[in-house]
């Protein structure tokens, strides 16, 4: 009883259907990658302008977050949590305002394009 590897099983090698599924397999891979890095550029165009505010507002969710964990101050009382609840409810408020009238916050301190007329 042979019991190899290749016992019962024919093998014709074929060139061609080698190549052509090698080169296939590339071509395909090929596109397949530039496809992934186009998509990931244009997302990465779009966001970079973006990536500071982006940056503060994830700060902002995380602190606000763990004020709201008023775990870590229990032994203080049911007095101090309600005020670290209204602290994290006011800091929430206040990064909302922040984020839909950032326009507005940055035209105010923007320097000035007026053009001054001369004496």
């Amino acid at each position: 009883m042979d019991i190899s590897s290749r016992s019962g099983f024919v093998h014709h090698d074929n060139p061609y259907l080698t190549a052509l599924l090698v080169i296939g397999s590339s071509f395909f891979n090929i596109i397949i990658l530039n496809l992934i890095i186009a998509v990931y550029g244009n997302e990465y165009d779009k966001v970079e302008h973006d990536s500071p505010l982006l940056f503060q507002h994830s700060r902002a969710r995380n602190c606000v977050m763990y004020t709201l964990t008023c775990d870590v101050f229990s032994w203080r009382g049911r007095a101090f949590q309600l005020l670290l609840y209204a602290a994290a409810t006011l800091l929430q408020v206040v990064s909302v305002c922040a984020r839909s009238s950032e326009c507005v916050f940055s035209c105010v301190h923007a320097p000035s394009s007026r053009v001054l007329p001369e004496s």
